[in-house]
């Protein structure tokens, strides 16, 4: 949570050793039409929320994604797990 009453991943505390997913269809103005609720940490249309321990994201074609502002090589999988490191990934 960033503060100031920001609640984007309401979940990311709930269960302990785990963290929240939040994975969107929605456009970028579709975002930027929903941040209020994102804000407050509402349910988003055509959005998927779930408390884990670890995320597989497959893609179709070899993808560049950045994990924590280091690009990383092509890959088709990325495997996200609970553990001491929070990491960013945009694909």
């Amino acid at each position: 949570q960033v503060g100031v009453g920001c609640r984007a991943m309401p979940d990311a505390r709930r269960v302990p050793g785990m963290f929240m997913v939040r994975a969107t269809e929605l456009s970028f103005l579709g975002l930027i039409g929903s941040i209020l609720r994102i804000w407050t940490g509402q349910s988003l249309p055509h959005t998927f929320d779930a408390v884990t321990s670890s995320v597989t994201i497959t893609y179709a074609e070899p993808t560049v994604t950045m994990v924590d502002g280091d690009l990383k090589p092509p890959t088709t999988r990325d495997v996200i797990t609970c553990g001491p490191m929070l990491k960013f990934i945009i694909g």
